[in-house]
């Protein structure tokens, strides 16, 4: 029933099933604001956790400067479509340093395979 309702639209639109792909992948792209938040949250715990391991912990201030200039962060910044100055330094190190995303921040640790508080 539904798919008759998709096939009426994109006949009455002259749409053709490229068209209609197109749109459904550029929808599922763009993804949503939480989830934009807790994959900067993971990117800087596997960062965090990374310096650990080398026995190299700077400041995290430094740490989210090389994030925001990582490919991988221009990779999401570029997923999620985010209306915002690529090199968001300052809004990021918000992010980390706010007491509500204190929660998610430790989550990302240890779904990283880190207990312990870097």
């Amino acid at each position: 029933m539904k798919y008759n309702k998709l096939i009426k639209v994109c006949e009455e639109n002259n749409l053709n099933e490229l068209d209609v792909i197109n749109c459904l992948k550029k929808f599922i792209k763009q993804g949503s604001r939480p989830k934009w938040v807790l994959d900067r949250l993971n990117l800087y715990a596997k960062e965090r956790i990374k310096q650990a391991k080398l026995n190299f912990v700077c400041s995290k201030i430094y740490t989210i400067r090389r994030l925001v200039a990582s490919n991988e962060y221009k990779e999401l910044y570029k997923k999620y479509l985010i209306k915002n100055k690529l090199s968001c330094v300052h809004t990021f190190y918000k992010l980390i340093t706010e007491k509500l995303s204190r929660e998610r921040l430790l989550q990302a640790f240890k779904n990283n395979g880190e207990r312990e508080i870097i």
